[in-house]
């Protein structure tokens, strides 16, 4: 790879961490929900996974799904599904309880 791609893909890389995304959005809630300790697993999936992609993408992967029609098409179609389910998902979804109600179960010991 030539080094002004590097320094490019470098770039990219840092400016990607450090801006508020999809990631860190989801990290944001996941500890909010959780906690830090059981949020560890899923900042690790984000620390190493978004560099794991773009490596790939720098090493040439980019390159054969541009090239490769039918996987292409088959991506596009999955994530049609991906996204329509997710949506079902969230639609179908139980309502939360209402704080009043949350506030009086973690006061009589119930969590």
């Amino acid at each position: 790879m030539p080094i002004d791609a590097f320094f490019a893909m470098f770039g990219i890389l840092a400016v990607a961490a450090w801006t508020p995304g999809p990631n860190n959005a989801m990290l944001s809630a996941s500890g909010a929900s959780f906690g830090f300790r059981a949020t560890l697993p899923h900042m690790a999936g984000v620390a190493f996974g978004f560099p794991l992609m773009l490596f790939a993408c720098a090493m040439g992967l980019g390159q054969v799904v541009a090239s490769a029609d039918l996987l292409r098409e088959a991506m596009r179609w999955l994530g049609v599904a991906l996204l329509l389910w997710v949506a079902f998902k969230i639609a179908t979804a139980p309502l939360p309880a209402p704080l009043s109600a949350r506030g009086a179960a973690t006061s009589s010991g119930r969590r």
